[in-house]
C-alpha cells in the first residue's frame, strides 16, 4: 500500500501475454548457485546459450557431492566459488577473476515465523541473504555494463505470506531495488515466483496447505520456458499456477482483497475503502 499524491494506492494483477524470447547471453553470475533454486536456473540458462556460468554460494560443494557431476554436464563452462554474496570484498575478488555480464540473484532463506512471533534475529538472517546480498551486488557492478540484473522473488511479497513475514519483506525490497535501478536507466528486474516443488523451501505439509489456498507448485522445469520471454518485459512479473478463485476467497478471508480483481469477477461488489489516515 502507498501513498502518492494524497491518494491511497494498492496493486492489482493483471494478465500479462509475453511475447518473443530475449537473448541469453555471455557468462552469468548465479547466486545461491549451488541451491535447489539456482541450480535450476544455472541449467535454464546453459540450456539457453549463456556462455558461462558462475555459480556462488556460502556453503563450499563437496567434491564427491552428485551435483558436480549435474554440473560438469552442462554445455558451458562452470565455475563454483564458495562466497557469501553480501561478503563485498569476496565478490569482488570473485568478479575480479571471472567477469560476468549478467546477474541472478537467487540466494535467500526462509525461516516461518507469523508476524506476532517475529524476533530480530531471524529478521536479520531472512534479509541477509536477499537483501544484503543484492545490496551488494548493485554497488560493486554498479560501472559494468549488464545486460540483465534479476532477482528471484516470491508471491509472499505479493500479497504477503500468513507465516512468512519476514521473507515477504525481503523480496518487497528486491522490487524496490529492480525498480530504483530501473530508474537509473539500468537494467534491473524482479521476477516473484509461486512456490517450486522438486527440493527447497516446500515441504509436503506446505505443499498441501497451499493447494487448500488455491496455489499448486510449479515443477522443477515448468515456470522456466517463460522466463526468457520476460526478461525484457515488466519489472516486477508475477509467475505462478493458482486457480485464482479459490485464492480470492483465501484471501478474502479477513476481508475483500483487491489485488485480484484484473483476474477474476467479484460476486458482490466492493464498496469505497475508508481515507487511510497515519
Amino acid at each position: 500500500v502507498r501513498s502518492q499524491g494524497g491518494v491511497v494506492r494498492a496493486p492489482r494483477l493483471t494478465p500479462l501475454a509475453p511475447t518473443g524470447t530475449a537473448p541469453v547471453r555471455g557468462p552469468w553470475l548465479v547466486t545461491g548457485g549451488t541451491g535447489a533454486l539456482g541450480m535450476r536456473f544455472a541449467a535454464w540458462l546453459a540450456a539457453r546459450g549463456a556462455e558461462g556460468l558462475v555459480l556462488a554460494s556460502r556453503t563450499p560443494l563437496a567434491d564427491a557431492d552428485p551435483r558436480r557431476a549435474t554440473l560438469a554436464a552442462l554445455p558451458c563452462p562452470v565455475h563454483v566459488a564458495a562466497v557469501d554474496v553480501a561478503d563485498e570484498g569476496a565478490l569482488r575478488a570473485l568478479l575480479a577473476e571471472h567477469p560476468v555480464d549478467s546477474v541472478l540473484h537467487a540466494a535467500g532463506i526462509t525461516t516461518p515465523q507469523p508476524l506476532d512471533a517475529l524476533d530480530p534475529a531471524t529478521v536479520a538472517a531472512t534479509l541477509a541473504g536477499k537483501r544484503a546480498g543484492a545490496e551488494v551486488l548493485d554497488r560493486v557492478l554498479a560501472d559494468r555494463p549488464l545486460h540483465a540484473f534479476v532477482l528471484v522473488g516470491s508471491i509472499a511479497a505479493v500479497w504477503g505470506s500468513r507465516d512468512r513475514t519476514a521473507y515477504a519483506a525481503a523480496n518487497g525490497w528486491l522490487e524496490g531495488l529492480a525498480r530504483r535501478r530501473r530508474s537509473r536507466g539500468v537494467p534491473g528486474q524482479c521476477l516473484h515466483f509461486g512456490p517450486w516443488g522438486g527440493g527447497g523451501m516446500v515441504d509436503d505439509q506446505r505443499a498441501a496447505a497451499l493447494a487448500s489456498a488455491g496455489l499448486a507448485l510449479h515443477a522443477p522445469r515448468s515456470a522456466q520456458p517463460p522466463v526468457g520471454a520476460l526478461l525484457d518485459g515488466p519489472v516486477a512479473p508475477v509467475v505462478v499456477r493458482a486457480d485464482c478463485d479459490r485464492r480470492a476467497r483465501a484471501l478474502d478471508g479477513s476481508g475483500r482483497q483487491r489485488i485480484l480483481d484484473g483476474l477474476t469477477a467479484p460476486a458482490v461488489p466492493m464498496a469505497a475503502p475508508a481515507p487511510t489516515a497515519g
